[in-house]
């Protein structure tokens, strides 16, 4: 088992690598307080970002687990 993480671009460029596909987003996820929820948990934790893709969570491999998700979804607002 082996851990991957990655941030922002970093993030987008990893789930391509695994075969994801991108996403534009309606209105993107720019500021200093976005809000990401720790999926196990449900902690949430203020962010900052500044995007205008999101990772089509249903093109990523069934081996690959999601363990963070925008609270406002991938269409940003």
């Amino acid at each position: 088992v082996w851990s991957i993480w990655g941030m922002g671009l970093g993030a987008q460029v990893l789930a391509q690598a695994y075969g994801a596909e991108l996403a534009p987003m309606e209105v993107g996820h720019f500021g200093l307080n976005i809000p990401v929820r720790e999926i196990a948990t449900g902690k949430i934790e203020m962010t900052s970002q500044n995007h205008l893709y999101s990772i089509a969570r249903d093109s990523l491999p069934h081996d690959l687990l999601v363990t963070h998700e925008n609270v406002n979804g991938p269409r940003g607002g």
